[in-house]
C-alpha cells in the first residue's frame, strides 16, 4: 500500500499556496514597523499532499539518488 499523497501538477510556481504564503510575508516585512511584533507564518509543503510542478519533481531523479 502507497502511504504518501504525491504527484505533477502543471501550474506555475508563482500559483503555489507556499510562495503566496511567502510573498505576503516578505511585503509584511517590508513595510515600516515601529514595536516589536510577532509574525507567525506556515508552510504547506512540508505537510502531505505533496502536489508539485515537475521542476520540483525533476530536480533530483529518483536514478541518481542513493539511500
Amino acid at each position: 500500500m502507497d502511504t504518501f499523497d504525491w504527484g505533477q501538477i502543471s501550474v506555475d510556481e508563482k500559483e503555489l499556496t507556499d510562495v503566496k504564503i511567502a510573498d505576503w510575508a516578505i511585503n509584511e516585512l517590508s513595510q515600516n514597523i515601529e514595536k516589536p511584533f510577532f509574525m507567525g507564518v506556515g508552510f504547506r509543503f512540508p505537510h502531505l499532499p505533496w502536489y508539485l510542478p515537475a521542476s520540483y519533481l525533476n530536480k533530483y531523479p529518483l536514478d541518481q539518488i542513493t539511500l
